[in-house]
């Protein structure tokens, strides 16, 4: 199962992006180690969005599109995100 996500490796909230991207490749070691989701692995693609949110829509749609996630979590504002929810939701149902 892929999941993507958005965090900041550059921009003015990159500060936190070490700890984020660290803690959802935690997450996702425990839920492998657990036997997965339903027994699929989690597979997490990790992508530096910065503080922009044309770029974090340009990569939930690149997420879709060309990695075939089927969630994207974004660490930050979300409103940079919500935007792309109805594109996200119809792209997989």
């Amino acid at each position: 199962m892929r999941i993507g996500l958005l965090f900041a490796r550059s921009g003015a909230a990159s500060l936190w992006g070490p700890a984020i991207e660290a803690a959802a490749a935690l997450a996702a070691a425990e839920i492998n180690n657990a036997g997965g989701v339903r027994g699929r692995e989690v597979e997490l693609i990790a992508c530096d969005c910065g503080a922009s949110p044309a770029s974090a829509a340009r990569l939930v749609d690149d997420l879709i599109q060309t990695f075939g996630v089927e969630a994207v979590v974004r660490a930050h504002p979300s409103d940079r995100l919500a935007a792309r929810a109805p594109y996200v939701y119809t792209a997989r149902y």
